[in-house]
């Protein structure tokens, strides 16, 4: 099996690849457990024909095979119920940008996830649920000002975190630019 990675291993494959794969398959399936599992029988089936295939780049493959599992899911699932978007066929779709915007998200979380609980917990409510700092006070039962700190100690400490990514200028732009 021909890589672009050295002294491939599979699991190390799936450690790297498996929750990312998760996340890219539920933008199509929007359902999680479908997700995992679609992915699960994924990497089932390449380590049971492994040895068959000559895969110049792995990424790619692995992108492009879930991509298409999920159209094929999408395609069964539509036969019982409603029509596939035609988002989703268009043949100038770009998995490329899907795939960037996917390990993007992941890394945003990643680094939210990082984030003492308390702190997280208000952060996500202001960032990502659009919660104003005066909802979330009376949601937590805190004052303004305490939502405020937590807020300000959140951005301080991602900025600190983006600044300790070996990221590229690109990714840290993008990163800044989606928290500040």
């Amino acid at each position: 099996m021909k890589e672009d990675i050295p002294d491939f291993n599979f699991n190390q494959i799936y450690q790297a690849y498996y929750k990312l794969l998760v996340a890219f398959a539920n933008k199509y399936l929007k359902n999680l457990d479908d997700s995992e599992e679609l992915v699960q029988l994924f990497f089932t089936d390449l380590l049971e024909k492994m040895d068959e295939l000559n895969i110049k780049n792995i990424k790619s493959y692995l992108y492009q095979s879930i991509y298409n599992r999920c159209l094929n899911h999408l395609k069964l699932k539509s036969k019982h119920s409603t029509k596939i978007s035609v988002d989703y066929m268009d043949s100038s779709y770009n998995i490329e940008s899907s795939i960037e915007a996917t390990e993007f998200e992941y890394q945003v979380f990643q680094l939210i996830n990082k984030l003492p609980k308390a702190c997280k917990e208000i952060f996500m409510l202001s960032r990502f649920e659009g919660y104003s700092n005066d909802d979330i006070a009376k949601q937590k039962g805190l004052s303004k000002r305490t939502i405020e700190t937590q807020i300000s100690n959140a951005l301080k400490q991602l900025r600190k975190e983006i600044k300790a990514l070996n990221a590229s200028e690109a990714t840290i732009i993008k990163l800044n630019s989606f928290f500040f």
